[in-house]
């Protein structure tokens, strides 16, 4: 493609070069037979020169990643280490499309990390992670909701397995995915500490006492106290356990119970690759518990966050994420002796192209040039009308006039409505507002309908789809609510 800068570059000649280029690189530009970019050579109204485009078809490119990633999840089921295949692949693909061996300078930024969870959330990855991380949750409370009532000691437990998925939580929505691997392997962790010593206590018909003191003397048994603070064998760990604690007298006090644990030099359970295969063994449950483990350990010791953004990092974790689960599940299954019922995670179809999100800027841009006095009149008269519990125009206009949308941005879809949960997610700590998220969708949603109703005389407007109309509603009120509301205080 060096041609490129050559001045009177015809389209032939771009789209020959381009088949050239194909021809050679058919393996990692295709995917099923059908290419997922392409370039071509265009022109411009405000330029006489031109220029050549590289275009993606986002939905073709997307099915490839996807493909990749649970490709690679595959080779997890021959061994944990074989994840760092995946950064090989992303560093690969980063150096051969720079062409030189040159370290990338950081753009982890706000603005770019914004940028790229739009990406996510186009693709549907975003939406995907949320869900699986809900469900994850979920199992999490079914086994604290069977147990509590009997051993209310299980709490302490879940507790912390909710507050490390909480914490997940926030680490895919900033996009690190390589400390969400350090998470992922705490959880796994502690579940297994959390069903080693209920199947203990279980054996010694008390479960709570077992739960609840080897909770509290995790934080005793140090080097100092103990001549061995851990055991690494599931086996060992239990026979000593079983037959000690019986030694140990019943007591409400459990501080006491710590004392005698120390007393007797009773280790807390350390957990390694052995000591999950173990656990495989001792309870029948193959679920590769220790691969999964060797995963996160191999990206916790080896691969920094990346100085860049990846798509198939993030599509191969939420992969990975559902592996985890699936495992977690039955683990949790045989807890509480009884099934567990989470949803199957379902893709999420991304456009072919923008093409209805500009059907319906071409409205709003149409109706703002040639109505724009009778949509000012129309949003005024719906502001009067509105009413509700949670109906407070002055806050979404608030909203509005903080973000100041120009239509210049909203053409190029920087700002859509998916956005705005965003914004609120972000005012509404700060706002020292009980229910701002309320007030912003309830007065949305009214003036929505109440402007639908009224905009349908427009034929342009009537022959869009009812999903294309609430987005185009949408976009005239982010663009005029501000200054109607202002023009309406100026009056008063």
């Amino acid at each position: 493609m060096s041609k490129a800068v050559k001045v009177g570059l015809t389209k032939e000649e771009v789209k020959e070069e381009w088949n050239k280029f194909l021809q050679h690189n058919r393996d990692i530009l295709t995917f099923h037979g059908k290419p997922f970019i392409s370039v071509s050579l265009r022109s411009t109204p405000f330029s006489e020169k031109e220029f050549l485009r590289l275009d993606v078809r986002w939905r073709l490119f997307n099915e490839y990643l996807e493909e990749k990633a649970i490709c690679f999840l595959s080779k997890i089921e021959k061994g944990g280490e074989n994840i760092m295949k995946v950064y090989q692949e992303i560093w690969s693909n980063f150096f051969a499309i720079t062409g030189i061996l040159e370290p990338p300078k950081p753009g982890y930024f706000p603005a770019s990390r914004e940028i790229f969870r739009k990406l996510l959330k186009r693709t549907g990855d975003y939406y995907q992670l949320e869900r699986l991380l809900d469900d994850f949750e979920g199992i999490i409370v079914k086994v604290e909701k069977v147990m509590k009532d009997k051993i209310p000691s299980i709490q302490l437990y879940t507790t912390n397995l909710i507050m490390d998925i909480q914490h997940l939580r926030t680490l895919v929505d900033v996009v690190n995915i390589p400390a969400a691997y350090l998470l992922l392997r705490n959880l796994l962790e502690s579940f297994v500490k959390l069903f080693v010593y209920y199947d203990i206590g279980r054996s010694i018909d008390n479960p709570d006492l077992v739960l609840s003191s080897m909770f509290l003397y995790a934080y005793e048994a140090t080097g100092e106290a103990l001549k061995k603070p851990r055991i690494y064998s599931l086996r060992r760990f239990r026979d000593k356990l079983v037959r000690k604690l019986p030694k140990i007298a019943p007591s409400n006090n459990l501080l006491n119970v710590i004392k005698r644990l120390k007393k007797l030099q009773i280790p807390t359970l350390g957990v390694k690759l052995q000591v999950l295969k173990e656990f495989s063994e001792v309870y029948r449950l193959d679920v590769g518990l220790d691969k999964l483990y060797s995963a996160c350990s191999s990206v916790i010791h080896n691969q920094p966050p990346l100085p860049f953004f990846s798509l198939l990092e993030v599509k191969f974790f939420k992969r990975f994420l559902e592996k985890y689960l699936n495992s977690i599940q039955i683990v949790a299954e045989k807890l509480i002796g009884r099934k567990i019922k989470i949803r199957k995670m379902l893709g999420v179809s991304i456009p072919e192209s923008d093409k209805p999100f500009k059907e319906c800027l071409k409205v709003v841009h149409k109706l703002w040039g040639e109505h724009d006095s009778e949509i000012k009149d129309l949003i005024k008269r719906a502001l009067a009308e509105v009413k509700g519990f949670w109906v407070r125009p002055l806050t979404l206009t608030a909203v509005f006039h903080l973000i100041s949308p120009s239509f210049t941005r909203l053409r190029k879809l920087f700002f859509m409505q998916e956005d705005l949960k965003d914004v609120v997610e972000k005012l509404e700590p700060i706002s020292f507002r009980i229910g701002l998220s309320y007030e912003v969708y309830e007065t949305l949603n009214a003036l929505q309908e109440v402007l639908t109703s009224e905009l349908e005389k427009h034929k342009t407007f009537s022959s869009l789809s009812e999903e294309q109309k609430k987005a185009t509603v949408f976009y005239l009120l982010s663009l005029y609510l501000p200054e109607v509301v202002e023009e309406m205080v100026k009056k008063k």
